[in-house]
């Protein structure tokens, strides 16, 4: 017995009266009908089990990987698990899978509220008006200082620095882009200072988010 017969002889009054094949239509059936020897879910073809093959390679042939293959599919076609179908032959093909998108970054996890004045530190550099600059911005009070850049190297960076904790005590915590900060001459500076150095991820820039909004403001 297959779909047509059941549609022509009408439904059973109970799913588990239908075949198994017929059972995940059970929920359609009320938009299930025949038009010019073909069966359709509201406006969506339905395709026989021996086509779907065939309806897959040409649903995939473009290599638009897998959310656009099922999109693509959605708007015409039905059967049962065809979202599994097509997710498992855009998972197993080389090309989507050499040019799919990369995962997701992870949520970023936010900084802890320090319990005092320069305890934690964010910095970063910027331009403006063709001058370079150095941003210092408390996470405690979010009190900004800026000081003008001669160059825009570590040491430069360092000897601003130095003057701006001399005004305001040496933090325990510095939080920075990578450039210049993660070189050996800055990482040496904090180390001499006791001062802990947490760098973003080259990918994940935002985790500077603190100084970054601050530069914002000040521009």
């Amino acid at each position: 017995m297959n779909l047509k017969t059941i549609l022509e002889e009408g439904w059973p009054h109970h799913k588990k009266n239908l075949p198994e094949s017929i059972r995940p239509y059970w929920n359609y059936m009320a938009e299930i009908h025949e038009a010019d020897n073909l069966m359709f879910v509201g406006d969506r073809i339905i395709v026989p089990l021996e086509q779907r093959n065939y309806v897959l390679s040409k649903i995939h042939e473009s290599h638009l990987g897998m959310e656009k293959c099922k999109s693509r599919a959605k708007q015409s076609l039905y059967w049962p698990n065809m979202f599994a179908d097509i997710e498992m032959i855009c998972s197993q093909c080389s090309i989507c899978n050499k040019f799919k998108r990369q995962n997701q970054k992870e949520t970023l996890i936010q900084h802890e509220i320090p319990a005092r004045p320069w305890e934690k530190v964010g910095i970063d550099n910027f331009e403006y008006k063709s001058r370079n600059y150095v941003l210092v911005v408390d996470y405690y009070s979010k009190f900004v200082e800026i000081r003008l850049l001669q160059g825009t190297n570590a040491q430069s960076v360092v000897n601003n620095l130095k003057a701006i904790f001399s005004v305001h005590g040496i933090p325990e915590e510095i939080v920075s882009d990578n450039m210049p900060f993660n070189s050996h001459f800055f990482k040496t500076f904090t180390k001499e200072y006791n001062i802990k150095l947490s760098t973003s991820s080259p990918t994940h820039s935002q985790s500077n988010g603190m100084a970054e909004r601050s530069i914002q403001t000040v521009k």
